[in-house]
């Protein structure tokens, strides 16, 4: 129990215990913690690929910088001087990971259209940290190799040297032969010194791996939460998400939003921009989710022939020409009719949706915010408010992204909705 105290990290070895106390076998219990991490593992990154669009292209040129730095390597790795002085700058660079993360995030929108790089780090130790820590553990493994040969090479020097002073003495004349001198103490150095402590390293490097991997594990797992298949007590039927940043998404973005949705069996789904970007990019958007089986709506009016099927999703894509400027039009159209129209709540929602799809739910039950923080008030925008009597508030300080959108979904799932007396 003391060696597995010293090569398996707490975060690991807890649950361990407590498998084994439960099936009373430590080596079964072993068995099925590492299988059932190593499937987790397999499933987190398949996950984690599906929600990153590689078409970006800083992500080619950050694995271009990976494969040349492998390339480095094996070419210099003959070197000594040379595999030390990589192991430095790879340590450099291990380093600087969170200050890079911090700029990388500040100034995203100069070469990505999402921010990948969260807070916690998570996009930045998966693509950034986890292959320049598989980089240290081949230089720090060719540098053992390499003292090892060293340290080989200068005991058999060494042995050479002393074969041939005695094969000297041995030919020397024994009346010349001096007289015997005192021989100093002298210390060997055992030849396979060197390799008594390779186990000890790879048992730290083990031991450093594995918590590296309890560390990072948790991340990856919150990038892909909903895909996971997680039970939720229930779920928003239509949820509406309003772009405050100054770059409105493109239809990429907005498909993997569209997607994150349908696996989350919503029904509805409302886009808002302030200045009706959204509503220009409405035929590209359509365009891209032609094969996904979703009705696309502008201002809750179709913008082509209707599908046939019943679709997976209503898309609404809405601005600020609606919600409240709507409500001010039917308004004024009432003042100005002709003869006394009857006003009441019933004709103001007719005049109101009339010409629109009607939606299996028109009141959104979520809305996500983005660009928005609790602490600075949140402003419902256009958003009428009989239309979001019941509708739960979720800010993100930047784009939508998987692990917020799964977070604002938790979040309605624990809320409870209290009508009064």
């Amino acid at each position: 129990m003391g060696v597995l105290h010293q090569l398996i990290p707490p975060a690991i070895l807890k649950p361990l215990l407590a498998s084994s106390s439960r099936s009373g076998s430590s080596v079964k219990a072993f068995y099925d913690l590492c299988a059932q991490a190593f499937w987790e593992f397999i499933e987190d990154l398949l996950h984690f690929i599906e929600s990153v669009d590689w078409s970006e292209p800083f992500l080619s040129v950050m694995i271009a910088f990976h494969i040349g730095l492998v390339v480095w390597m094996l070419r210099s790795q003959k070197s000594h001087l040379q595999t030390a002085i990589n192991f430095t700058v790879v340590a450099v660079l291990v380093c600087f990971a969170r200050p890079l993360n911090n700029l990388l995030s500040a100034n995203y929108a100069l070469f990505s259209r999402v921010n990948y790089f969260d807070p916690h780090g998570a996009f930045m130790g998966v693509m950034w940290l986890a292959p320049l820590m598989a980089d240290m553990v081949f230089l720090m493994w060719t540098l053992l190799e390499q003292t090892s040969e060293m340290m080989v090479q200068v005991k058999k020097k060494q042995m050479q040297l002393q074969r041939k002073r005695a094969e000297a003495a041995a030919a020397k004349p024994a009346s010349i032969a001096p007289a015997p001198r005192r021989r100093k103490a002298s210390v060997s150095v055992p030849l396979l010194r060197p390799m008594r402590s390779a186990p000890h390293i790879i048992v730290r490097a083990l031991h450093w791996l594995l918590d590296t991997y309890a560390r990072i594990v948790p991340f990856m797992r919150m990038l892909a939460l909903s895909w996971k298949g997680a039970p939720r007590v229930r779920g928003p039927s239509h949820v509406a998400v309003s772009f405050r940043g100054l770059v409105v998404p493109y239809p990429e973005e907005i498909a993997r939003i569209v997607g994150w949705c349908i696996n989350s069996e919503v029904a509805v789904l409302t886009l808002h921009d302030t200045k009706g970007t959204l509503k220009e990019r409405a035929t590209d958007i359509a365009e891209t989710l032609v094969s996904a089986n979703v009705r696309v709506l502008v201002s809750g009016m179709d913008i082509g022939s209707p599908p046939a099927e019943p679709p997976a999703l209503y898309l609404n894509i809405v601005s600020n020409s609606d919600g409240r400027a709507a409500l001010a039009a039917v308004a004024r159209a009432l003042a100005t009719h002709s003869s006394k129209p009857v006003i009441n709540v019933d004709s103001v929602t007719a005049a109101l949706q009339a010409g629109k799809v009607k939606l299996p739910s028109d009141e959104p039950n979520l809305i996500f915010l983005t660009h928005t923080t609790i602490s600075s008030g949140m402003d419902i925008g256009n958003f009428v408010p009989w239309d979001i009597r019941l509708t739960e508030f979720a800010a993100t300080k930047e784009d939508l992204i998987l692990p917020a959108f799964d977070c604002g979904l938790r979040q309605y799932a624990k809320s409870q909705k209290r009508f009064g007396k």
